[in-house]
């Protein structure tokens, strides 16, 4: 075992509180640093000018995208493709969303349409009182 491997073995417990310490005095030095190791080297460039061009705003909802945990880098999972920059909320739908489930759906809201238009006595949901 080397050196170093030996003292953080010993003194673990001062590590991790140095390194938390850092994280949190840190952290915009940290997501510079998690971009890259993600997404590549010109990633945390991709990201700033991404969001110049944005103006700052959402690129989905368009809403302000404030610095932190609230803005990510949205990107294609099978090209690895870098796109723009979206709100947390925006980040989330988007990851649910597959292609073919979207088409799925569509068609069957188109489907029911349809049903709709031809049979007007087609049961409906009773009306409610507020």
């Amino acid at each position: 075992m080397d050196r170093k491997r030996a003292w953080y073995l010993a003194n673990k417990e001062k590590c991790h509180k140095a390194q938390k310490k850092y994280r949190t005095s840190n952290p915009e030095k940290i997501k510079i640093s998690a971009r890259r190791r993600k997404y590549g080297p010109e990633a945390n460039t991709h990201f700033l000018t991404q969001l110049s061009l944005q103006g700052s705003l959402c690129a989905i909802c368009e809403k302000k995208l404030v610095s932190g945990r609230s803005t990510q880098l949205d990107h294609d999972h099978r090209t690895k493709q870098l796109r723009g920059i979206l709100c947390l909320i925006c980040n989330a739908r988007l990851g649910t969303i597959e292609s073919v489930w979207v088409q799925k759906a569509v068609a069957y809201l188109e489907k029911w349409e349809q049903i709709r238009l031809q049979n007007l006595n087609y049961p409906r949901v009773p009306s409610f009182q507020c």
